[in-house]
């Protein structure tokens, strides 16, 4: 049998670098020290074992990239491949190979494995660059405090209360009240009713929103990389559920999962960092909708902003569905509904 890591518990709380901890065991080869979230089991060589989340496999494997390119190089781009189920409570074993080493762009790719199966459970390729802080600047204007003043009026993230409660972070009750959960771990991460938004709207106009920061400390020489991360294993944060509960598939869902994710990076190392200058918090906030489902997949977009509205990054993440078979009759009703607004 593997080994085992310890799988994270509301009882004690993880900090980022915890979450993310990585032991080197060869030249490139970076093994992970415990455990990721999970929000359901799996029967795995006759043992009910915790599916991982897929959002720690694919921060962890830039996690381990990144400490193979020079200082001074930030992570900007990745696109990984989820091929086969991980195993919250088994250590992942992290490959990196060399495609590119230059003076301003490096690119690595990241084979990941786990001890009870060599089968390659997921892959990626990252690209890392320096920073030009003297290009141009251009972004549409974006007003965050006003996409969440709906569900949060004047309040701002610091202001919420704490809540552990919610140990699936996927399923969050309708009339919940705003709040933060650590459980998460290494993150904190919103609980917010967001159905109170999606009543009114046409569903392929939902959108699903969230904010979070990270269990980091204030330091004279923080590690961006490490900090990107936590952008990163926060934006597969529900992904393909966002979608089932955007166009209400619930009841006729058999299976979902992840097949790739996109991140792209549009800021330098200091603007990703959950700390300013002067060792406040920072928050940021994130919001996901699907506006496609065709061929037995889901397309869900989103987007991270700052306080000030900055674009952060961007992302795209495309999902595998299996729908319970419905007759022509009740496929057509299903789209008609879709692509119209629901009846209050």
């Amino acid at each position: 049998m593997s080994r085992r890591v310890p799988l994270p518990t509301p009882e004690k709380t993880r900090t980022w670098a915890e979450q993310m901890a990585l032991e080197q065991i060869g030249p490139s080869k970076f093994r992970s020290l415990n455990g990721t979230p999970f929000g359901a089991y799996s029967k795995v060589r006759g043992q009910m074992r915790p599916r991982a989340f897929g959002g720690h496999v694919y921060a962890q494997a830039v996690y381990a990239a990144s400490k193979t390119v020079a200082k001074g190089m930030m992570i900007h781009s990745v696109t990984g491949y989820f091929t086969m189920l991980g195993l919250a409570d088994e250590p992942f074993t992290y490959e990196v190979s060399v495609v590119r080493t230059g003076k301003n762009y490096s690119v690595r790719n990241v084979n990941v494995t786990q001890e009870d199966d060599p089968t390659i459970c997921f892959s990626c390729i990252c690209s890392f660059k320096r920073s030009e802080p003297d290009f141009m600047n251009v972004q549409e204007e974006h007003d965050v405090k006003e996409t969440y003043a709906p569900l949060m009026g004047d309040k701002e993230p610091q202001d919420l209360d704490r809540n552990v409660s919610h140990l699936d972070w996927r399923q969050v009750p309708a009339d919940a009240s705003p709040s933060i959960t650590s459980f998460f771990p290494g993150v904190l991460t919103s609980i917010l009713p967001i159905e109170k938004l999606h009543r009114d709207r046409r569903y392929l106009d939902r959108t699903n929103l969230y904010f979070f920061s990270a269990n980091t400390e204030p330091s004279a020489d923080p590690d961006y990389n490490l900090e990107a991360c936590a952008h990163l294993f926060h934006s597969d944060r529900e992904s393909i559920f966002a979608i089932i509960k955007s166009y209400e598939l619930a009841d006729v869902l058999e299976v979902a999962s992840s097949l790739s994710h996109t991140v792209v990076f549009h800021v330098p190392g200091e603007q990703v960092s959950f700390h300013d200058r002067e060792g406040r918090r920072r928050w940021f906030y994130q919001e996901t909708q699907s506006k496609r489902i065709s061929d037995g997949r889901a397309l869900m977009e989103g987007r991270i902003y700052n306080r000030d509205g900055v674009l952060i990054a961007t992302m795209m993440q495309d999902g595998a569905f299996k729908l319970k078979p419905m007759t022509e009759g009740e496929k057509v009703r299903r789209e008609r509904r879709l692509n119209n607004p629901p009846k209050l």
